[in-house]
């Protein structure tokens, strides 16, 4: 019963080495982000790293700030799992489920007194999107989050959209 087994797991396992040569062993993401949260339109910028575990799997470190009228500012720090599909092609396919700080700041400046309030809360950040390949290690990226965090009881939502370059280290 056992040398089945052990037959189907080698049999298994011995793809995971051919799948892990396609994928990078990270990606670093920066660009221009834009997020729509709370009647709000706020412009800023997204960075990213994502290091390969196994095959498509990836964790995730994302970092966002956006930046408003009235001393408006959020600030994203969030981490979690990634998946990416098709990476053989020209277009690779990406979601991800993100946790982490969500930070809310408002500023206002009176004569020579400044007054700010900040909020720092829990936040979930899902979202995906593609990476077209521009030559050699380097690709372009369009992405889209939906975020959520709670704040005084009640749910805050947006949506944030991001574009920029990836530069993968390692693989392919």
């Amino acid at each position: 019963m056992r040398k089945p087994l052990l037959a189907m797991a080698a049999v298994l396992c011995s793809g995971l080495p051919l799948q892990a040569q396609d994928a990078p062993r990270a990606e670093l993401f920066a660009g221009y982000s834009f997020v729509h949260s709370d009647q709000r339109n706020l412009n800023g910028w997204n960075a990213s790293l994502a290091l390969g575990v196994a095959g498509s799997l990836s964790l995730v470190a994302d970092a966002s700030g956006h930046y408003g009228s009235a001393g408006h500012r959020q600030l994203d720090l969030m981490a979690g799992p990634g998946f990416a599909f098709l990476r053989g092609g020209p277009v690779v396919v990406f979601l991800h489920a993100l946790a982490g700080l969500h930070r809310e700041s408002v500023n206002i400046q009176v004569f020579d007194v400044s007054i700010s309030e900040n909020d720092n809360r829990f936040g979930l950040q899902l979202g995906g999107g593609v990476d077209i390949r521009a030559g050699g290690k380097w690709a372009v990226r369009l992405q889209g989050d939906y975020q959520w965090s709670r704040a005084q009881g009640a749910s805050v939502t947006g949506e944030r959209l991001s574009a920029g370059l990836v530069y993968r280290l390692g693989g392919s």
